[in-house]
């Protein structure tokens, strides 16, 4: 393995894991407490973000289970290569937008904000604590701001927050990756979801536009024409085979 330096590598038809990584190493390449991006001898890309990483492309699986232990990496998502001795998860859907976006409706009661809000994104985020929604909050906005992300926020007409989605942007090879949708619970039922998708992805005809998702979720997205491509391989999530108790 050996540091990435200057852009990503990319091929024309990238998946979502390597423009996710091609994306945080552009903007946290210069902060490695942050974000370390490294090239394997075979072409492919390893990103560590805390205990977590990232793999897109060929590696040597033993060398690659080596690099992750020594690096204490506790979970790896990966779009190919596999790390020996480490266990696997389920498949995760990799969806592409292949068909054209439906004109939806706004839902009843609810409208875009004309500033859309990354701090309303971060507090409609399930699960996450005080520190992790700021984390979340500052991600985005240095995406945006960058020109590297792109976000839609809805409101009810009182003002309280509906929904969110979110675009990972990665302009060298028109790739964007939609990294988050978010309802409010009270809001589900109502069509918000796939209305906001439908918002955010509208401006970018002609990307490659890519999701990650649970196979369960398919039968959502479907309708918005997002399939799986026969192109792209199914990523899935790995840890080591002796931890216990995970959640993969």
């Amino acid at each position: 393995m050996a540091p990435l330096t200057g852009p990503a590598p990319l091929g024309p038809n990238a998946g979502a894991l390597a423009a996710t990584i091609a994306v945080n190493h552009r903007l946290y390449a210069e902060c490695p407490s942050l974000c370390r991006t490294f090239l394997t001898s075979e072409g492919g890309l390893v990103q560590l973000r805390g205990d977590g990483a990232l793999a897109a492309g060929p590696a040597d699986s033993e060398e690659l289970a080596g690099f992750l232990t020594f690096a204490g990496v506790r979970a790896l998502r990966s779009d190919g290569a596999a790390p020996e001795g480490w266990r696997a998860g389920e498949p995760v859907c990799q969806l592409a937008l292949t068909g054209s976006l439906p004109a939806l409706p706004a839902p009843q009661g609810g409208r875009l904000t004309e500033e859309p809000s990354p701090r309303l994104a971060a507090l409609l985020q399930p699960g996450l604590t005080g520190e992790e929604q700021d984390n979340f909050y500052a991600d985005l906005c240095t995406r945006r701001n960058h020109g590297l992300g792109a976000l839609v926020t809805a409101v009810e007409e009182g003002g309280g927050p509906l929904g969110c989605a979110a675009l990972l942007l990665e302009p060298g090879t028109r790739t964007g990756v939609l990294t988050a949708v978010a309802v409010a619970p009270a809001a589900r039922g109502r069509g918000l979801g796939r209305w906001l998708v439908a918002e955010l992805c509208r401006p970018y005809g002609g990307w490659r536009l890519l999701l990650e998702c649970d196979p369960a979720l398919t039968a959502f997205y479907g309708p918005l024409g997002f399939t799986q491509p026969n192109d792209l391989p199914a990523p899935r999530w790995w840890v080591p085979a002796d931890r216990e108790n995970c959640k993969i």
